[in-house]
């Protein structure tokens, strides 16, 4: 029987199909889905795992797009909710200082680690942040 995704799911599979137009805000979005699940970078290859098909998708798109170099892509053993390995080794750049990095930001925190709940049975929006999250914390007009 297939596992039916959860509004969760719904709505990260149609924002990782949301390309941000400037590169600054691509960037931005990267490294704040980089951050939220890795925590601050510090240069060296990165590992992230992603339990989700479409994120990992955008976030070798744009660690490509960025300059990064994609070192590997590994797929977990479960079929029905599968989780995927990626190590990356990403360039300095964090976006800009500009207002239209920080919806960037938001919607990479929220694919990397954002819970919506069905709106037909309560509101409620939550994002996990590891507590060294500086660019998380401080947004755009704080770089």
């Amino acid at each position: 029987m297939p596992v039916k995704p959860s509004f969760t799911d719904e709505v990260k599979a149609e924002l990782a199909n949301v390309q941000p137009a400037r590169p600054c805000c691509q960037e931005a979005e990267l490294a704040a889905m980089v951050e939220a699940l890795a925590g601050p970078g510090d240069g060296a290859p990165t590992t992230l795992r992603i339990p989700r098909n479409a994120v990992a998708r955008k976030v070798v798109h744009l660690a490509r797009a960025a300059g990064g170099q994609v070192e590997a892509v590994r797929k977990g053993p479960t079929d029905k909710r599968p989780t995927y390995r990626l190590r990356l080794r990403l360039p300095g750049g964090r976006g800009s200082s500009d207002p239209c990095c920080a919806r960037a930001i938001l919607r990479g925190a929220f694919l990397a680690r954002g819970v919506m709940g069905n709106p037909a049975d309560a509101y409620h929006l939550e994002i996990a942040t590891p507590a060294k999250g500086d660019l998380l914390a401080a947004g755009p007009a704080a770089r």
